[in-house]
C-alpha cells in the first residue's frame, strides 16, 4: 500500500470525517468480504465520498495482501474476494504463529481487530523464561497516518509506568516490513467479568474500580487521555491486580504534539457503546471524555447492564444514544432487575451516593461532569469513609445525615437517655402486658445499642468520636440493668461491648465485658457451644494484649475445643484460632509452635476463604512479622508483601487494615537493607491511622513506635526520640501500668537515647522495660534478653565494665541454650562482649569472641552486609591491641 492512495490525503480530513472514516474502515475489516458491500452501504448511507475512502482503504489492503507486501506473513498471499470469509481472517492471524519477532515467538493469537492482532509470545533463549503480549499491525494499514497512530501508542506506553498500566517491553519493525510492539502479558478478564465470576460484594468492586481509575488518574497526569476505556481494555489479572490496556487512539495534551498529530490522534476514534456525545460529535475529546468513559464502566459494575440498556453497534446508534437519552439510575435499574439478583441487596446502597457519583461522571456536558477522575474518585473515598460527597449538592439534611453516621457513640449517648425516660413507662403499664413488653424492649434494645455500638467499632466507623469512653460505660449500666432477664441477649452485649473496647484498646475493660458474656453462656448451655468459642476468643484477645499469656492461651485452647468439635478441624472458625494461638506462642517465645500453628492456620485458609482473602491475609502477616523478629527478612518479605497486596485489593488503599501490612512489608525492608523504603511505608501507615483513628488511640502509638525504629536505624536519632515519647504518652494514658507494650516503648526510647549520648536516661527507661517484663516474661525470653543485651551496651559505654560484662555473659549462655551457636542474636551478644573485652585490655580473650560474630553474621547477612562489615572492625582492632595484623 503507498502512503497516499490517489485523491486520499487523510491529513486533509477534519474531525468529524476523520472519525466516520475509522469507525466505518475498522467495522469493514473486521466483516467478510462478501458482507462488507452492505455494510459499507448502512454506514455510509449516502456519502460517496466517505464510501470512496473507505473502499481506496480496503483496495490498498489487499493489493498489498496479493503482492505479499502487505499480508499477515511474506510471501504470495492470492485469495478469492469472493470466497473470503471469517476463516480466511483466521488464518491470516494463524500464519504469524511460530513467527519471532525481536526475542519473541508468537505462540497463541489472543485478540483481533480490522487494525491488527494480538499475540501471545514467549522470550526466544535467554537465561530466564517471560512471557509478553505481542501486538502487530496489520500490513496492508502500515501508511503514514495509521503508522503514526501505532508508533504513538508504543511511545505513549514507554512512557506510562504504574503499577496497574500493563508495562511496554519492547517493540520494533521486522525487515519485510512488520512493525510490532510487546506489553506486559495479563492472565485475566475484563473487570466486569471478573467481578461477576468472582461474585464480589460493592465493597470489592468499587476497590477494583479504583485501581483502575488511579491508572486513569496517572495517564491524565502524564499528559495523556486514553480515549477508550472499556471493560475489555480495563483487565484483572489472575492474582486479582487490574491492568489497564490498549492506548491505541489515546490523545497527546502536551504542547509539543504537532498539529498531524492533533488531527489524527485527536479526533473521534473510539468503540461505540463506550463514547462520550464530544467524541460522536467528532469534537476533540479531553480528561472529561476519560470521565465519561470510567463512568459508564462503574454503572455497568454496579447494575450489571450499560447505561444506555443495549448494545450499541452503529455510530448511529451511538449518535441517539448519547445525545438524546438519560441513563436511568443505577439503584432503579438495580430494583427493577428483581430480588433474585446478586445485586438486589445492593439498591439501598446504590441509591444517593452512588447514583449522584455515576450520574455525574455521565453528564451530557463536559464542564458539568466530574473535573477529573480524580474528583471522582475522591468522591467514591469520601462515600466508602461515610464522609459527604461532592456529586450531591450537599444539602443540608444529607450532610447531617453523614454527621449522625461518623458521630454514632454521640447518638447513642442521646439515645441512651431516651431510653432511660422510656424505661419509666413500663411502671404503668398493666400488669398482664408486662411480659409482652419486657420481651419488646429487649427486642428494640438488642437492635438498637447492636446497630449504634458496632458503628463505633473503629473497623466500620473510620471518622468516630470516641473521647467521651463515659459513654460506653453507660452503654455497659443499661445493658446490665435492663437486660438481666435476657440472658441471651445480654451475653450478646457483652460480646459487641468487649469487642468495641478491645478495638478502642480498652484491653481491661473488653476483658471485663467477655467474661461476663462466658459467664452467662456457661450458665446457660448444657454443652459448649460456638458461640461460647466466640466469647473465649475475644477474651483470649484481651488477655494476650495485657501480657497475661497463660491465661490466653487457656481461653484459646478451650475455644480451639468448641469450634473443632462443632467444625471439625479445616473450618475457618478454627482457622482464626489458630492464628490467634499462633501470636500468643510467638510473643512467649516459643518459635517452632509458633510457625507451625501460622502454616496451619493458613492451610485452612486456602481451603475455606481461599488464598485472596483478608483472613488469609491477616495470617500472612502475622507469619511475616514471626520471621522478621527472628531476622528471617528474605522469608518475611515475599509474604507481607502478599498480605499487603490482597487487603489494598479487596479492602482498599486507605484501609486500617492496609497500615498493618505497611508496617509489616517496612520490617522486613529493614531487615534487607532498605531502610529509606521502610521509612516511607511507615510514614503512609501512620498516615492512614492518623485519618482513622482518634487522638490518642493505641494504634497510633503503635505507627509512632514503628516509624522511630526505622528512623533509628538510619540514625536519626532526634526524630525518633520525639516520636518515641509520643507513643509513650500515649500508651501510659491507656495500658496497664504492666503491659509489656510499655516495657517495649521504653527499650526503644532506650535505644535511640543511648545513640544521642544520653547514657543516663537510657539506663532509667532499660530498667523500666525490664522491670515490666520481669513481671510477665520468663527470664529466657527474647524480648527480655535484648533488653538486657542493651542495658549490657548501655553500661560499657559509661565505663562500667564489670556490670556490663557479668550481663554479656548471662546473656549469651541464655541466648546459646535456647536458640544454638548459630544465630544472629547470639552473634550480636558475642560481638559486644568482644568490644567490651578489648577495651577493658583483655583482647586475647576477646578474638574468639569477635571471630565467631564475623562467622555468624556473614553466614546470617553476607559479608557485605554492614553488620559483618561491623564485626570484622571490631576483629581487626582487637588483633591490633594484640600487635597482630589483621586477618582475612
Amino acid at each position: 500500500m503507498s502512503d497516499r492512495e490517489p485523491g486520499l490525503d487523510l491529513r486533509r480530513l477534519d474531525a468529524e470525517a476523520w472519525h466516520r472514516l475509522h469507525a466505518a474502515l475498522d467495522q469493514a475489516l473486521d466483516a467478510p468480504r462478501p458482507e462488507r458491500a452492505a455494510l459499507l452501504d448502512r454506514l455510509c448511507g449516502g456519502d460517496a465520498t466517505l464510501r470512496a475512502q473507505v473502499d481506496a482503504l480496503l483496495r490498498a489492503d489487499a493489493a498489498a495482501e496479493a503482492q505479499g507486501t502487505g499480508g499477515w506473513a511474506p510471501g504470495p498471499a492470492p485469495f478469492s474476494e469472493e470466497a473470503e470469509d471469517e476463516a480466511a481472517a483466521e488464518r491470516r492471524v494463524s500464519e504469524l504463529l511460530g513467527r519471532a519477532l525481536g526475542p519473541w515467538r508468537l505462540v497463541e493469537a489472543i485478540g483481533r481487530g480490522g487494525m491488527g492482532a494480538v499475540y501471545r509470545a514467549e522470550r526466544v533463549g535467554g537465561d530466564f523464561a517471560q512471557q509478553v503480549a505481542v501486538k502487530v499491525l496489520r500490513p496492508g494499514l502500515a501508511a503514514g497516518d495509521l503508522l503514526a497512530r501505532f508508533r504513538r501508542e508504543r511511545q505513549i506506553l514507554a512512557r506510562l509506568e504504574h503499577p496497574h498500566i500493563a508495562r511496554f517491553v519492547d517493540g520494533g519493525m521486522t525487515e519485510d516490513g512488520l512493525w510490532w510492539f510487546a506489553l506486559e502479558y495479563v492472565s485475566g478478564a475484563p473487570i466486569t467479568d471478573a467481578c461477576e465470576r468472582r461474585a464480589l460484594d460493592l465493597d470489592a468492586t468499587l476497590a477494583l474500580f479504583l485501581q483502575a481509575c488511579d491508572a486513569v488518574q496517572f495517564a491524565h497526569r502524564n499528559l495523556v487521555v486514553h480515549r477508550d476505556l472499556k471493560p475489555s481494555n480495563i483487565l484483572v489479572s489472575d492474582e486479582g491486580e487490574v491492568k489497564l490496556l490498549d492506548f491505541g487512539i489515546a490523545k497527546l495534551l502536551e504542547p509539543g504534539a504537532t498539529a498531524d498529530e492533533r488531527t489524527l490522534l485527536g479526533a473521534a476514534a473510539m468503540t461505540p457503546q463506550y463514547a462520550a456525545p464530544e467524541q460522536v460529535r467528532g469534537e476533540a475529546p479531553t480528561t472529561a471524555t476519560d470521565v465519561y468513559a470510567v463512568g459508564l464502566v462503574l454503572y455497568e459494575l454496579l447494575t450489571g447492564e450499560r447505561a444506555y440498556g443495549r448494545k450499541i453497534k452503529t455510530l448511529e446508534e451511538a449518535r441517539r444514544a448519547v445525545l438524546e437519552e438519560e441513563p436511568e439510575a443505577p439503584s432503579a435499574r438495580v430494583r427493577r432487575a428483581g430480588p433474585g439478583t446478586r445485586r438486589a441487596a445492593w439498591a439501598r446502597r446504590l441509591r444517593g451516593d452512588l447514583d449522584a457519583i455515576t450520574l455525574t461522571a455521565l453528564r451530557k456536558e463536559p464542564e458539568r461532569r466530574f473535573a477529573s477522575v480524580e474528583a471522582m474518585t475522591e468522591d467514591l473515598r469520601r462515600h466508602r469513609e461515610g464522609r459527604p460527597v461532592r456529586a450531591t449538592g450537599r444539602p443540608f439534611g444529607y450532610v447531617a445525615g453523614k454527621f449522625l453516621r461518623r458521630n454514632r457513640i454521640a447518638v447513642l449517648a442521646a439515645s441512651l437517655v431516651v431510653l432511660a425516660l422510656a424505661g419509666g413507662l413500663l411502671a404503668t403499664a398493666r400488669e398482664r402486658d408486662r411480659a409482652r413488653l419486657e420481651a419488646r424492649k429487649a427486642t428494640e434494645i438488642k437492635d438498637f445499642v447492636l446497630g449504634l455500638f458496632r458503628v463505633s467499632d473503629p473497623g466500620v466507623s473510620r471518622a468516630r468520636d470516641v473521647s467521651a469512653r463515659e459513654l460506653l460505660e453507660q452503654g455497659a449500666t443499661r445493658v446490665e440493668r435492663d437486660l438481666a432477664s435476657q440472658p441471651a441477649v445480654q451475653a450478646e452485649m457483652w460480646d459487641l461491648l468487649g469487642s468495641i473496647y478491645y478495638d478502642l484498646g480498652l484491653f481491661p475493660r473488653s476483658q471485663s465485658m467477655y467474661e461476663k458474656a462466658v459467664a452467662i453462656r456457661r450458665r446457660r448451655a448444657t454443652g459448649a457451644d460456638t458461640l461460647e468459642a466466640g466469647s473465649l476468643s475475644g477474651l483470649g484477645q484481651a488477655l494476650l494484649d495485657q501480657g497475661k499469656y497463660a491465661d490466653a492461651e487457656r481461653a484459646f485452647r478451650e475455644a480451639l475445643a468448641i469450634q473443632q468439635r462443632h467444625h471439625g478441624g479445616t473450618s475457618q472458625a478454627v482457622a482464626l484460632v489458630l492464628g490467634n494461638l499462633a501470636v500468643l506462642e510467638s510473643r512467649a517465645g516459643a518459635d517452632a509452635p509458633a510457625e507451625s500453628l501460622y502454616r496451619a492456620a493458613i492451610a485452612i485458609d486456602s481451603l475455606t476463604v481461599g488464598m485472596n482473602d483478608p483472613a488469609t491475609a491477616t495470617d500472612l502477616g502475622n507469619l511475616s512479622m514471626f520471621y522478621a523478629y527472628r531476622s528471617r527478612y528474605a522469608d518475611a518479605l515475599p509474604v507481607a508483601s502478599r498480605a499487603l497486596a490482597i487487603r489494598e485489593r479487596v479492602l482498599g488503599r486507605d484501609a486500617p487494615e492496609v497500615a498493618v501490612s505497611l508496617d509489616q512489608v517496612a520490617s522486613a525492608l529493614s531487615g534487607v537493607g532498605r531502610v529509606d523504603s521502610a521509612i516511607t511505608l511507615r510514614r503512609r501507615a501512620l498516615s492512614i491511622r492518623r485519618a482513622a483513628l482518634p487522638a490518642g488511640h493505641p494504634d497510633l502509638a503503635h505507627s509512632l513506635m514503628n516509624l522511630a525504629g526505622s528512623l533509628t536505624v538510619a540514625g536519626r536519632y532526634a526524630e525518633a526520640d520525639t516520636l518515641y515519647r509520643q507513643a509513650l504518652a500515649i500508651r501510659l494514658r491507656v495500658l496497664d501500668p504492666k503491659d509489656p507494650l510499655l516495657a517495649q516503648n521504653h527499650n526503644d526510647l532506650g535505644t535511640a537515647l543511648f545513640f544521642e549520648g544520653e547514657l543516663d536516661s537510657a539506663e532509667v527507661h532499660d530498667r523500666e522495660a525490664l522491670r515490666i517484663w520481669d513481671n510477665v516474661l520468663p527470664p529466657d525470653h527474647r524480648n527480655v534478653l535484648t533488653c538486657r543485651n542493651n542495658l549490657a551496651i548501655i553500661l560499657r559505654s559509661g565505663g562500667r565494665y564489670a556490670e556490663s560484662e557479668a550481663i554479656f555473659r548471662d546473656v549469651l549462655a541464655r541466648r546459646l541454650a535456647r536458640l544454638g551457636p548459630d544465630d544472629p542474636d547470639v552473634g550480636h551478644t558475642e560481638y559486644h562482649l568482644g568490644i567490651l573485652l578489648t577495651l577493658a585490655g583483655r583482647a586475647r580473650l576477646a578474638e574468639p569472641y569477635l571471630v565467631d560474630a564475623v562467622r555468624i553474621r556473614e553466614a546470617a547477612f553476607g559479608a557485605a552486609d554492614p553488620r559483618a562489615t561491623q564485626a570484622r572492625g571490631a576483629l581487626d582492632k582487637c588483633r591490633a591491641a594484640l600487635g597482630a595484623p589483621p586477618k582475612r
